[in-house]
Protein backbone atom coordinates (compact mmCIF):
# COMPACT_ATOMS: atom_id res chain seq x y z
CA UNK A 1 0.00 0.00 0.00
CA UNK A 2 3.09 2.48 0.63
CA UNK A 3 3.16 2.43 -3.61
CA UNK A 4 0.10 4.16 -3.44
CA UNK A 5 0.05 5.87 0.06
CA UNK A 6 2.52 7.95 2.11
CA UNK A 7 4.35 5.55 4.88
CA UNK A 8 2.15 6.27 7.56
CA UNK A 9 -1.39 5.53 5.73
CA UNK A 10 0.13 2.65 4.89
CA UNK A 11 1.13 1.89 8.48
CA UNK A 12 -2.07 3.19 9.86
CA UNK A 13 -4.52 0.86 7.15
CA UNK A 14 -2.25 -2.08 8.41
CA UNK A 15 -3.20 -1.42 12.08
CA UNK A 16 -7.00 -1.14 11.25
CA UNK A 17 -6.68 -4.45 9.29
CA UNK A 18 -4.97 -6.11 11.97
CA UNK A 19 -7.43 -4.94 14.59
CA UNK A 20 -10.55 -5.84 12.49
CA UNK A 21 -9.82 -9.02 11.18
CA UNK A 22 -7.19 -10.25 13.97
CA UNK A 23 -8.41 -8.70 16.84
CA UNK A 24 -11.81 -8.58 16.02
CA UNK A 25 -11.91 -4.67 16.71
CA UNK A 26 -15.19 -2.88 15.78
CA UNK A 27 -14.30 0.16 13.02
CA UNK A 28 -13.93 3.48 15.09
CA UNK A 29 -14.85 6.04 11.77
CA UNK A 30 -18.80 4.10 11.49
CA UNK A 31 -20.84 6.93 10.28
CA UNK A 32 -24.63 7.01 12.22
CA UNK A 33 -27.39 6.14 9.73
CA UNK A 34 -30.99 6.91 10.78
CA UNK A 35 -33.59 4.58 11.05
CA UNK A 36 -37.24 5.16 11.25
CA UNK A 37 -39.10 3.48 13.72
CA UNK A 38 -43.12 3.17 14.97
CA UNK A 39 -43.90 4.35 18.05
CA UNK A 40 -44.22 0.34 19.39
CA UNK A 41 -40.97 -0.11 18.46
CA UNK A 42 -39.51 -2.32 15.36
CA UNK A 43 -38.34 -5.71 15.30
CA UNK A 44 -34.66 -6.99 15.36
CA UNK A 45 -34.75 -8.00 11.78
CA UNK A 46 -36.28 -5.13 10.27
CA UNK A 47 -33.80 -3.04 11.50
CA UNK A 48 -31.32 -4.80 10.03
CA UNK A 49 -32.60 -5.27 6.46
CA UNK A 50 -33.36 -1.14 6.68
CA UNK A 51 -30.21 -0.59 7.68
CA UNK A 52 -28.67 -3.35 4.35
CA UNK A 53 -27.08 -5.51 6.97
CA UNK A 54 -28.96 -8.07 5.77
CA UNK A 55 -30.94 -8.71 2.49
CA UNK A 56 -34.41 -9.91 3.93
CA UNK A 57 -35.84 -10.03 6.80
CA UNK A 58 -35.49 -14.00 6.61
CA UNK A 59 -31.81 -13.37 6.41
CA UNK A 60 -31.99 -11.51 9.46
CA UNK A 61 -33.68 -13.69 11.24
CA UNK A 62 -31.24 -16.72 10.40
CA UNK A 63 -28.33 -14.59 11.44
CA UNK A 64 -30.10 -13.94 14.88
CA UNK A 65 -30.87 -17.52 15.01
CA UNK A 66 -26.96 -18.14 14.29
CA UNK A 67 -26.25 -15.96 16.83
CA UNK A 68 -23.51 -13.68 14.22
CA UNK A 69 -25.84 -10.44 15.26
CA UNK A 70 -23.89 -7.78 18.10
CA UNK A 71 -25.51 -5.00 19.55
CA UNK A 72 -22.79 -2.58 20.92
CA UNK A 73 -20.51 -5.70 21.13
CA UNK A 74 -23.09 -8.27 22.98
CA UNK A 75 -24.31 -11.21 20.61
CA UNK A 76 -28.01 -11.67 20.56
CA UNK A 77 -30.21 -14.65 20.04
CA UNK A 78 -33.89 -13.49 20.68
CA UNK A 79 -35.86 -12.80 17.74
CA UNK A 80 -38.67 -11.49 19.10
CA UNK A 81 -36.33 -8.66 20.22
CA UNK A 82 -38.46 -4.84 19.80
CA UNK A 83 -36.07 -1.76 19.47
CA UNK A 84 -37.60 1.30 20.90
CA UNK A 85 -36.61 4.81 18.82
CA UNK A 86 -34.37 7.44 20.72
CA UNK A 87 -31.12 4.98 20.94
CA UNK A 88 -28.09 4.83 19.12
CA UNK A 89 -26.45 1.34 19.02
CA UNK A 90 -23.65 0.13 16.67
CA UNK A 91 -24.70 -3.18 14.86
CA UNK A 92 -22.67 -6.34 13.99
CA UNK A 93 -23.69 -8.89 11.60
CA UNK A 94 -20.97 -11.40 11.40
CA UNK A 95 -17.65 -10.52 11.24
CA UNK A 96 -17.61 -7.96 8.52
CA UNK A 97 -20.45 -6.30 8.62
CA UNK A 98 -21.08 -3.17 10.80
CA UNK A 99 -23.41 -0.03 11.20
CA UNK A 100 -23.97 2.63 13.61
CA UNK A 101 -27.69 2.92 13.73
CA UNK A 102 -29.78 6.26 15.30
CA UNK A 103 -34.14 4.68 16.07
CA UNK A 104 -35.83 7.74 15.53
CA UNK A 105 -39.56 7.55 15.79
CA UNK A 106 -41.50 7.94 12.55
CA UNK A 107 -43.58 10.99 12.01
Amino acid sequence: MARFHDAAVAEQAQRDFIARVSEKAVPSDLPAKVVKVDAGGLKLANVLKQAGLAASTSEANRKIEEGAVRIDGTRVTDRGLTLAAGAEHVFQVGSRRFARLKLELKQ
